[in-house]
């Protein structure tokens, strides 16, 4: 366990095609549906895919808008877990 969280957010594809997503692409975290949106606007939403980091104190660490990659996400993780444990 490394103390992160991580959740899905989906908010015009359909059930079916997030299924295929992930079990073509893997990923066994929480999905959440944001149907009318509330998600995207309190968050500030630019365009999708969009990845947030938070901390455990709330404050966004990381916005990546577009595609991530995995090696982009654990290269920044790796520096939010040093400053959390230093």
């Amino acid at each position: 366990d490394n103390g992160a969280e991580l959740y899905t957010v989906v908010n015009d594809d359909s059930d079916d095609a997030v299924r295929n997503f992930f079990l073509k692409n893997g990923g066994d975290w929480a999905k959440l549906k944001d149907e009318n949106g509330a998600i995207a606007v309190a968050f500030g939403v630019a365009r999708v895919p969009e990845t947030w980091v938070i901390d455990p104190n709330g404050l966004v660490r990381l916005r990546v808008t577009g595609e991530l990659s995995e090696g982009l996400l654990e290269a920044q993780l790796d520096k939010l877990r040093e400053e959390f444990t230093s």
